[in-house]
Formats: structure tokens, sequence, C-alpha cells
């Protein structure tokens, strides 16, 4: 089993930019209260999920951690180790969408068997929230989400019997709608991560999770 993790991060910060009180405009290089660039939180996450994963599931192959750019790419780059693999979406400004197909597509490209999406933003998840999403999935088989606000969302691990819908997503339209119609249809796996729920939209987002980590 091959799983390509992606880390979604091509956003255009639009409304943490309106927030005059925040200095610079992309949120994911703004730092937490310990001085860690949101961006490197999210993915530190999930490169320790990758090796606590290698001991846990030695026969389980988990493909290099793919970084999706868009907006402010070299600013948030630069705030990841040399050897992080990136790649650029170039449709960034039409949405979430188009990053989704992105790394569909490369999840094709590489022969994965599955697909891990993350959102950078969600930066109050650790390393033991993705191995609980990893379990599942493993256990159940099924395409598998977070599930949180009474609803399915990221992060989610989808099969790839899904890349194709994933790959025609286009615009601001995400993954929710699939997940949600697999929920229906009972062919979801799903566990509780009240952390997801926690995303970074604004400059008052940002101040309450340094308040609270504090």
């Amino acid at each position: 089993m091959r799983l390509l993790p992606v880390l979604l991060a091509a956003g255009a910060s639009s409304r943490f930019a309106a927030d005059d009180s925040v200095p610079g405009h992309a949120k994911l290089a703004a730092q937490d209260s310990h001085g860690t660039p949101l961006l490197r939180l999210s993915w530190q996450a999930l490169e320790q999920m990758r090796a606590q994963t290698s001991l846990k599931y030695p026969k389980l192959e988990l493909l290099p951690l793919l970084t999706i750019l868009g907006g402010h790419k070299e600013q948030l780059q630069a705030l990841l180790p040399p050897h992080a693999s990136c790649c650029f979406n170039p449709l960034w400004q039409q949405g979430l969408g188009h990053s989704i197909a992105l790394a569909a597509e490369q999840a094709k490209a590489c022969s994965a068997d599955a697909l891990l999406l993350a959102l950078a933003d969600q930066v109050a998840l650790t390393s033991a929230d993705y191995l609980e999403l990893l379990d599942c999935w493993l256990g159940s088989q099924l395409s598998s989400s977070a599930f949180y606000r009474d609803a399915p969302g990221a992060p989610a691990i989808f099969n790839a019997t899904d890349f194709n819908a994933l790959s025609q997503l286009q615009g601001d339209r995400g993954a929710k709608a699939l997940l949600t119609e697999k929920l229906q249809q009972q062919r979801l796996g799903r566990i509780v991560l009240h952390r997801a729920a926690i995303d970074i939209d604004t400059g008052a987002d940002l101040r309450r999770l340094n308040q609270h980590k504090e």
C-alpha cells in the first residue's frame, strides 16, 4: 500500500491579509507564541506521523510529504527544510478545488493507492490526530475523514477509486460534497477530531490560538 500525504497551502490568505493588526499578508508565515511559523507546525505534524507510521505499519509505504503552494510561494517555501517536496499550483487564485485536483493527479502519477489531504491552516492537529485517521482508514479500508461541526471534513484519506472525482474539482469547491455523499451511502470511515475545527483564517484566530498555547 502506497499513501501520498499532501499538505494544501496554496491559499491567498485574503481574510488574514485584510486584518491590519497582522504584520505581513501570508498567514502561514505568521508565528505561534513559540515563534514557529504556522506552515511549519502543520508540516512537522505530518512528518512526525510519517516517521511513526514506518514503525507501526512497516508494510505501508508513506511517500514523501508533498506541499502544494500558490500565493506567497517563495516566502512559504523558504520556511520549509531544503529537502521538502513542493509543487506549485498555477491556478491557486481560482480556489481550493484546483489544488485538490492537482494533488489527485500527483497521486495518480506516483501510483499511490490512497491520498491524504491536509489543510495547512489546521495548525492544532497533531501527529497523533493524523495517526488516528490513518488507523481508521486501514481498519475500515474505506476512504476516511475527520468529523467535526456535525459534518465530515479535512483531513481526509481518499482511496484511488476517488482520484478521478477529485481531479475534476474546480474553483472553491473542495472535497466536502464527496465526503458527505460517501457518508450518506455509509461508505466513509470517520473519526471525531475536534481540533480539526480550529483553523486560522484571521488575525483574531491566530491571537486566540496563541493565548490558548500560553
